[in-house]
């Protein structure tokens, strides 16, 4: 039987995948590629217990969410104020902060003059190196729609249709 990788020829053979493609192969081309077969079949299905819990992570995978439900974490609206304190607090200037954090100077006076918004990365450094808390939960704004229609003032689109079908 002819190898066929090499093309030498050979009493026995294997079976065996070498980049996704099953070749008969002689012992030297073998280490090539990965034994495929009844037994490697074997080998490379998986667990019942892995199965279960790739299923389990589709099905919360799959589930729906309301995307108005989810608490989602802002940066707070004095988020300069918070790193100028925590920075004197550590007792380190502009500079020393500026080294640490591997930033320039006038980025940290941008920041604590808010100025510039940092990108989540900065935020996540001045979290570490300050111990602070740049980020809070953001509110929900109320979906229902404002004031009682008694409250409101002038005509909506839906008190004109109900004016006009009155007639």
């Amino acid at each position: 039987m002819i190898c066929e990788m090499c093309g030498r020829d050979f009493p026995h053979l294997k079976r065996v995948l070498v980049d996704g493609v099953s070749l008969m192969v002689c012992q030297d081309c073998a280490r090539f590629g990965e034994e495929s077969g009844p037994t490697a079949a074997k080998k490379a299905a998986p667990t019942p217990g892995v199965i279960s819990q790739r299923l389990e992570k589709r099905e919360r995978r799959m589930q729906s969410r309301s995307i108005y439900e989810q608490e989602e974490e802002v940066l707070a609206l004095d988020y300069g104020r918070r790193i100028l304190e925590a920075r004197r607090k550590k007792g380190y200037s502009q500079e020393e902060l500026a080294r640490k954090l591997n930033e320039k100077k006038s980025v940290i006076q941008k920041l604590e003059h808010e100025d510039m918004i940092p990108t989540e990365a900065m935020i996540k450094k001045l979290e570490r190196e300050l111990n602070i808390k740049l980020k809070e939960k953001a509110e929900r704004a109320s979906l229902g729609g404002g004031l009682p229609r008694e409250q409101s003032s002038g005509l909506t689109i839906g008190d004109l249709i109900k004016i006009e079908g009155e007639k």
